[in-house]
C-alpha cells in the first residue's frame, strides 16, 4: 500500500496539446441521458501518442516489439525522478547525476519548471549523446515531460531510434510540477493495443 499516489498524467481533451501534424482529439456524444437514458461519449480518430503516453519499440523499428506484447508488471517498476536545468539532455548532463540501476528514469526540466515560455523550439530533449549514455548504462525505462523525447523537427529521430531500438520503453508528456526528485514506484499501464506501437497510459508515481 502507498503511503500517497501522484497522478502525473495529462488529462485528455480538446485541449490537449498535441504534436505537430497529429489529428486533435475530438469526444463526439454518440447518447445522452435526455434523449437516450445514458451518456456516451465517442472519440473520433485518434493517434496512440496522445497525452501522456507510452512508446513501443514497434514506433521506430521494423517488427520491433508491440505494445500488447509486454506483461503488465513491465509497467509497475521502482522510478528514479531527476530534476534537470540544462537545455538539452547530453551525456555530459547525465555523467552529473548518480542514476539508480534497475529503475525507470524520469526526467523533470525546464518543460517543467519554465512551462510559460517552452515552445516546441526551445523544448528540453534528449540528444543522440544522451541515449547512448542511457542505453551504456542500461536505463530500460525513461520518461520526459513534454510531448517527445526528442527535438521536435529532427527528422532523424535520434533518440527514438536509439532507445527504441535497443528496447527501452519510453513514457512521453508526464505531468511533473508537484513531483520532487527522489524514488518512487511508477504505474503506467497501456492500453491492450493489437500490434500497437504505443498508447495512452493513466501514470502515477506511488510513495511506499
Amino acid at each position: 500500500m502507498f503511503k500517497k499516489v501522484y497522478d502525473i498524467s495529462m488529462t485528455l481533451s480538446a485541449d490537449t496539446p498535441m504534436y505537430p501534424g497529429d489529428p486533435p482529439l475530438n469526444f463526439t456524444p454518440q447518447a445522452t441521458f435526455e434523449k437516450d437514458g445514458l451518456n456516451m461519449l465517442s472519440l473520433g480518430k485518434i493517434t496512440a501518442h496522445i497525452g501522456t503516453h507510452l512508446d513501443a519499440p514497434l514506433h521506430f523499428v521494423d517488427k520491433g516489439k508491440t505494445i500488447d506484447q509486454y506483461a503488465p508488471e513491465t509497467f509497475i517498476l521502482p522510478a528514479q525522478v531527476i530534476a534537470l536545468d540544462a537545455p538539452v539532455i547530453s551525456r555530459d548532463v547525465l555523467e552529473a547525476c548518480q542514476i539508480l540501476p534497475d529503475h525507470a528514469l524520469l526526467f523533470k526540466t525546464r518543460n517543467t519548471t519554465a512551462a510559460a515560455s517552452i515552445t516546441h523550439d526551445n523544448a528540453v530533449y534528449v540528444s543522440k549523446s544522451g541515449a547512448e549514455f542511457l542505453i551504456e548504462h542500461q536505463v530500460k525505462f525513461v520518461g520526459i515531460d513534454y510531448l517527445t523525447i526528442e527535438k521536435i523537427g529532427d527528422a532523424a529521430f535520434p533518440a527514438h531510434r536509439i532507445l527504441l531500438g535497443n528496447g527501452v520503453i519510453i513514457l512521453e508528456n508526464i505531468v511533473m510540477g508537484h513531483i520532487e526528485p527522489g524514488v518512487y514506484t511508477l504505474i503506467c499501464l497501456p492500453l491492450k493495443i493489437a500490434a500497437g506501437d504505443g498508447s495512452p497510459v493513466r501514470a502515477v508515481l506511488g510513495v511506499i
